[in-house]
């Protein structure tokens, strides 16, 4: 009797690593769509200028840097 429930036991824990492994390995493939998905969103939304490139940032941060510039020279 004991032998049945220890091999039982032993399928039952084989079982429980099996089906952990294949949720780790569901995750992680989860985790790579995920970020794939948010990557190349981003990249949509900055082609079809929703967001500003880094350049456009650049030049605005220069226009806002000029503006306050010009307004401390003007005092």
């Amino acid at each position: 009797m004991s032998n049945i429930i220890n091999n039982q036991m032993i399928e039952d824990i084989r079982n429980l690593l099996i089906n952990s492994r294949l949720l780790t390995q569901e995750t992680a493939s989860l985790k790579l769509s995920l970020s794939n998905y948010l990557t190349f969103s981003i990249q949509d939304l900055v082609s079809n200028k929703y967001l500003p490139t880094v350049e456009e940032l650049q030049k605005e941060l220069l226009r806002e840097r000029n503006l306050l510039l010009k307004g401390s020279d003007n005092e």
